[in-house]
């Protein structure tokens, strides 16, 4: 940081520079204007702050003690790590300093100085409970980028941990950026806006503005009208609290209503469902009861009837694929890359639900048991294919897809909900009942099973297009395509975007219908549903939106939430406040036009034979 002296009395201007050490940049003396210490210049590159510090002469012992934050920052201003006369003034006339200056631009980021005597910058949250024994002064300067930065000397209590709100409200009037309008929190947490007007005099009379609803470099406002925008404000922050709760209170009315609703209809369930299940397919009374969502305690009995098992396959077969299974991993014959790939898909299944953790889960072991017996299937259903003893399985698994990554989705969905040995008849009946599963699920990559994926792609990109025109042109301009995002949903069957209740209840639409239309249907809501992120103009910011990475989605939803968390790996969708209610209106949204005849006829136009 350089200064110089100027021409208007005893007035001297600093130039502050971020990130650069000692840069001298001359500056030429700037008339003195009535009402204004500051003047602006305009660079090639950025505006450059011109900051005054006036000379106060010698302090009383009041003013002296009002102003003793000022020695801190006015060493930590003018010294550089260079002797001049100019920085070599006496203790006294650094006391008799302050500073004042007003700017431009509008990103204002916030630093700290470390302590006074060392000029370094860093962020204002690294500090923020470093305890400090210097006063705190504040002052704005200009960085590289041409933006604002707030640069503060440590205070003298440290830095105050930041209040707990209990509303996104309360949040956004406590941060509000306009001016310097405060809020604060009574003992019972509700908001108080602090509507108090301060006004200080400049050294030649005139006002500076110190108004809580203007920025400070524009002409303050009359105390009359400070106070009408104060309260119209505070009004503003009264009605959206009122609106964010009459919100929630209407989801939870839905729930409960929801949660009676079924209740009441239990004996409907006992009755006449599950004694003929499948009238749920074919009469329209009990297929809305199903869409709606399956009592929790009467999944286990209908989701294998609805997976059926279409492939004939024999109830001991779980015993048998596991016992082959343990043989083989006694005789080191087990394929390790396998076994590391089921190790890593349970590491990442529904992490939050604390029931698939190695050797601490209580499910975990059953998950395992599952996986294996289904890798130890496919093992044998690829030797057969190639002729090639099952002993050499670790050439098999060169070969072949033996185990696909998000099966161990699939398989804790059912676990949870059905017994090892069922859950494993139901994974191969739904993967060979669904053709899109199918394909994601097949042994060998060639290429008319890459013919296929895309097919179903392509059917896909008809339907959004249809639907929203601009997201699927936006996204094909910026080569996001279907194959980025949508295998993987349809892989996983959703599980690893929602909540549970979300996910089961989607399940349940899943199940019910025995074509891939749900699947369709299901995607196409989701898009709907990020619709408004997803018109950027940049590739990987639309690849993080929808794989759940975006690092301002996350930063939001962290500070929101308290959750220190990098990137979930369960519930990912729900940063951006996408819950069962969100996806279901959408979802019935959608039957008043979707027709069942037109995916069939999409399907049988892109699918080769």
């Amino acid at each position: 940081m350089t200064h110089s002296n100027g021409d208007a009395g005893d007035t001297q201007f600093v130039d502050v520079v971020l990130n650069e050490q000692s840069v001298a940049q001359p500056t030429e003396p700037v008339p003195e204007r009535s009402g204004s210490l500051s003047s602006y210049r305009r660079n090639a590159s950025r505006w450059q702050s011109h900051v005054a510090l006036n000379n106060l002469g010698s302090l009383t012992p009041s003013e002296n003690s009002r102003r003793s934050s000022t020695p801190a920052l006015a060493s930590t201003i003018l010294s550089d790590g260079a002797e001049s006369s100019d920085e070599a003034m006496s203790q006294s006339q650094v006391i008799s300093r302050r500073v004042e200056g007003r700017y431009r631009r509008r990103n204002i980021k916030s630093y700290t100085l470390d302590n006074a005597s060392t000029p370094n910058l860093r962020r204002k949250q690294d500090v923020a409970l470093e305890p400090t024994l210097s006063p705190g002064m504040t002052l704005t300067v200009v960085d590289d980028n041409g933006e604002l930065v707030v640069v503060r000397s440590p205070e003298m209590n440290g830095t105050p941990t930041a209040p707990k709100f209990k509303s996104q409200v309360d949040k956004a009037a406590a941060n509000l950026s306009i001016g310097s309008l405060s809020a604060t929190q009574s003992p019972d947490n509700s908001l108080i806006m602090d509507t108090s007007i301060k006004s200080e005099p400049n050294g030649d009379g005139t006002p500076i503005n110190t108004n809580r609803t203007r920025m400070p470099h524009l002409p303050p406002k009359s105390a009359e009208e400070e106070a009408r925008h104060l309260e119209a404000f505070t009004a503003m922050m009264r009605e959206a609290k009122l609106i964010e709760k009459r919100k929630e209170e209407e989801r939870k009315r839905k729930r409960a209503e929801r949660l009676e609703r079924r209740v009441q209809m239990r004996h409907v369930w006992d009755q006449e469902i599950l004694p003929c299940w499948t009238r749920a397919r074919t009469e329209q009374q009990y297929r809305e009861l199903w869409q709606d969502g399956i009592p929790g305690v009467l999944r286990s009995r209908l989701w294998p009837r609805a997976c059926g098992n279409s492939l004939l396959l024999p109830h001991s077969l779980f015993a048998r694929a596991l016992e082959s299974a343990n043989k083989m991993r006694e005789d080191h014959t087990f394929p390790q890359s396998v076994q590391n790939a089921i190790d890593s898909d349970i590491e990442h299944t529904l992490p939050s639900l604390k029931l698939f953790q190695k050797d601490i889960g209580a499910l975990w072991e059953d998950l395992s048991n599952v996986l294996a017996a289904f890798a130890v299937i496919r093992l044998d259903e690829a030797s057969k294919r190639s002729n090639i003893d099952i002993e050499h399985a670790d050439e098999i698994a060169r070969r072949y897809h033996i185990y696909v990554p998000g099966t161990a989705s699939i398989a804790a969905m059912l676990v949870m909900n059905v017994s090892p040995s069922a859950a494993l008849l139901s994974i191969f009946n739904l993967i060979a009942a669904r053709g899109w599963l199918h394909t994601l699920y097949a042994l060998e990559e060639d290429d008319i099973q890459t013919r296929q994926l895309l097919a179903y792609e392509r059917v896909f990109n008809t339907l959004l297009a249809e639907k929203l025109p601009m997201v699927y042109a936006n996204m094909q301009r910026m080569g996001v395509h279907a194959s980025t995002y949508l295998r993987e949903w349809i892989r996983t069957l959703f599980v690893p975007l929602l909540d549970l209740d979300t996910v089961s209840r989607l399940w349940d639409n899943i199940l019910l219908d025995e074509g891939d239309a749900p699947l369709y249907r299901i995607a196409l809501a989701l898009v709907q549903l990020l619709e408004a992120r997803l018109y950027v103009k940049d590739k990987a910011e639309l690849e993080s939106i929808l794989h759940g990475t975006n690092a301002g989605s996350l930063s939001v939803w962290r500070r929101e939430s308290d959750i220190d968390q990098a990137v979930p790996l369960d519930c990912i969708y729900a940063q951006y406040a996408i819950d069962e209610d969100a996806v279901f209106d959408m979802f019935h949204e959608q039957d008043s036009w979707w027709k069942d005849s037109t995916l069939r006829r999409l399907l049988d136009r892109e699918l080769v034979d």
